[in-house]
């Protein structure tokens, strides 16, 4: 059974974003503490808590898709992405932040960023770099009880960017990490990248080992930066903190019972290959706390869950030890927080953007 993204046949421009997760972690420097009173987040839709649902007037991702729900065994319209994310509930953003006992989180996070200004979702939404720029705009004054986190790269190898240059993302990376040190960012997390090979909807393709290859030398490069930039006495006031999110994706695939999960190779919405919107039904799994990815990118709210205490324990450890490799262990906690949209984006912009997703919806519903 072909398994592809659910808007990948049906329009391109809408869908690229980075799956991530992790179980080791190496933290070149000490936090003060497992705990801080702000958190800061730059990434794409792994961590996008509701930014680009804001910005498409809550169209994009779907609320709810047409098709078939596994539970029910009916065909109709069924929940898809309720909460704005793309998940099937929360990110690990949510989950991480009340472990950390912050009070206010502050989310630049856009779907189909790349690490640098390119967006792969939209081509007017921000990439990594505008990000950065907006909360340095902001003049926010960074305290050693503010957390930073930093994590893209995923859709600088996906299609739609096709980068073939890990230097070129590693290089946005570390500017993007020299910025927020420049600016007085004391504490910053800086995740690497899962190996998007073994997603659903890359290991469909025919260059996922090359894709593979990418992100070993992607992460490769990652740990030598942050361990140089953790060397450099501009730096000497800042604690760099390196999660890493290729090892916990790998860990859940060869042994996905450690996890709770019994699939890990299929996304829990399936057949969703809509280019001719003559491959429905959509079919919804009844069970996505066993499955690790919820559709052919992004994992399910339970690997977020898994994710968020992998990086809470790599703080934990970090703040801990000196031992620049920590262990990590699990714990889930809930947590709801606030959306910080960073630019205006154009009426018409979003006019058009709102145009193309009502007509799809009114052709969905023709053909149902």
């Amino acid at each position: 059974m072909p398994r592809s993204d659910f808007l990948i046949g049906l329009t391109r421009v809408f869908w690229a974003s980075a799956v991530p997760l992790s179980l080791s972690a190496l933290a070149p420097l000490s936090v003060q503490a497992a705990s801080f009173n702000r958190l800061f987040v730059f990434g794409d839709s792994l961590s996008d808590p509701g930014n680009t649902a804001t910005v498409t007037k809550g169209l994009f991702p779907p609320p709810v898709l047409p098709g078939v729900d596994s539970a029910t065994n009916k065909f109709g319209f069924f929940p898809a992405y309720t909460q704005q994310r793309f998940t099937d509930n929360l990110n690990w953003i949510d989950y991480l932040a009340p472990k950390l006992g912050v009070t206010s989180t502050t989310n630049y996070a856009f779907a189909g960023a790349t690490t640098g200004t390119q967006n792969t979702t939209l081509p007017f939404l921000p990439g990594l770099q505008q990000q950065i720029s907006t909360f340095l705009f902001s003049l926010t004054a960074p305290t050693p009880e503010d957390l930073f986190v930093v994590w893209a790269g995923s859709n600088d190898y996906l299609a739609t960017a096709s980068q073939t240059n890990p230097n070129i993302p590693v290089g946005n990376l570390e500017s993007a990490v020299r910025a927020l040190a420049d600016a007085g960012a004391q504490n910053i997390l800086v995740a690497n990248l899962e190996d998007l090979g073994k997603t659903p909807l890359v290991k469909s393709q025919s260059n996922a080992e090359q894709v593979s290859e990418l992100i070993n030398q992607h992460n490769t490069l990652l740990t030598s930066t942050l361990t140089g930039l953790a060397t450099d006495p501009s730096f000497e006031d800042a604690s760099l903190i390196s999660f890493d999110v290729f090892s916990l994706l790998n860990e859940a695939i060869s042994q996905p019972e450690k996890f709770g999960f019994t699939n890990v190779s299929d996304p829990c919405l399936a057949n969703l290959a809509l280019s001719s919107l003559l491959t429905l039904p959509i079919l919804k799994c009844a069970n996505p706390d066993q499955y690790l990815f919820w559709d052919s990118l992004h994992p399910t709210d339970k690997a977020h869950q898994i994710l968020a205490d992998a990086a809470f324990s790599t703080i934990k450890a970090s703040s801990e030890a000196s031992n620049p490799i920590a262990d990590t262990s699990f714990s889930i906690l809930q947590t709801s927080y606030s959306v910080a949209v960073p630019e205006p984006v154009s009426n018409t912009a979003v006019g058009v953007l709102g145009s193309s997703l009502v007509l799809t919806r009114l052709l969905l519903k023709k053909v149902a």
